[in-house]
């Protein structure tokens, strides 16, 4: 016999999309304004060195730490918390059912500590990704067949918030672009200087486009992937704060929930995972610390007490 603290699996999974349905809107705004605002306070003086030299600035670290940050302060905070609340809501209402008598004193500063902790990990992350994503469309557009300062400064600017697949897509779209395809009528061959200038507002127009394009999805996937994150943070929390109240002789087994968000079933990785145990404090036995497994993931976790 073993009883589940918040809930069945469908309860659960019902749960997690209920406040991703509610919170995702307004997470993709926030997520996509603060992006926009961290490139939009890129000094020139920063694009003009980075062209100049090739490198990336040290400044522009610098930058974009504070500016994920602040976007992580005031844009992620206060819906990671709706996230984490209505999860740890489920192992309250759960440990009640259960006969568990806790007063929860501690689990708010348990939550708050926990989210230090994925903020911390969430900033390093963002910080290397967005370095190597700028690199990236600096060499891949300003090697040997450079294709404008303004076109590389805007392609620069945009990169700001691409992962770094999307940063290369965006490097092979601009090239395929600004290829040099000659004049045909003519047969001659037309300089890049020149097919640039002749062509530059499309061009311009077409990367900020597809650039907009990716960080949208960006947005998208960043909104689901944190607020999934939240949820399971909630959850732990709140089940690290009941063991330690109620003292329990043996801590609840986490129990992985495999969903693919309600429209799908879940994806190849994640059915592999479903039903996969791993201790309180441990990992799974494929070595994830728990939901979500990937971008865009809607997994969540159990918690049984096994007698």
């Amino acid at each position: 016999m073993a009883d589940s603290i918040n809930g069945d699996a469908a309860d659960i999974t019902a749960a997690l999309l209920q406040v991703v349905d509610g919170q995702k809107v307004g997470m993709i705004r926030s997520v996509r304004a603060g992006i926009t605002a961290i490139r939009k306070s890129i000094p020139d003086e920063d694009i003009e060195a980075a062209i100049g030299s090739g490198s990336i600035p040290d400044s522009w670290g610098e930058l974009l730490e504070e500016g994920y940050a602040g976007l992580i302060e005031k844009r992620f905070r206060p819906r990671w918390k709706k996230a984490a609340d209505a999860s740890a809501g489920l192992v309250q209402d759960g440990a009640e059912e259960l006969d568990y008598e806790h007063d929860w004193d501690g689990l708010e500063e348990r939550l708050e500590a926990d989210k230090d902790a994925r903020a911390d990990e969430l900033l390093e992350g963002f910080v290397s990704r967005q370095l190597e994503a700028s690199r990236l469309v600096l060499r891949g557009l300003g090697d040997e067949t450079p294709v404008g300062t303004e076109l590389l400064s805007e392609a620069l600017r945009y990169s700001i918030g691409l992962t770094v697949q999307q940063a290369r897509a965006l490097v092979g779209y601009v090239r395929a672009l600004t290829e040099d395809e000659g004049d045909e009528e003519k047969g001659a061959p037309m300089s890049r200087r020149r097919m640039l200038a002749f062509r530059r507002k499309s061009v311009m127009s077409m990367l900020r486009r597809r650039a907009g394009m990716m960080v949208g999805q960006r947005s998208r996937l960043m909104a689901v992937t944190e607020l999934v994150a939240s949820f399971a943070l909630g959850a732990v929390s709140a089940v690290k704060d009941l063991v330690a109240g109620v003292g329990m002789d043996t801590a609840p087994t986490r129990v992985w929930v495999a969903s693919g968000g309600g429209k799908t079933g879940p994806c190849p990785v994640c059915v592999e995972l479903d039903g996969a145990e791993a201790p309180l404090g441990g990992r799974y036995p494929s070595g994830r610390k728990g939901p979500p497994a990937h971008g865009n993931c809607y997994c969540t976790e159990r918690f049984v007490v096994k007698d």
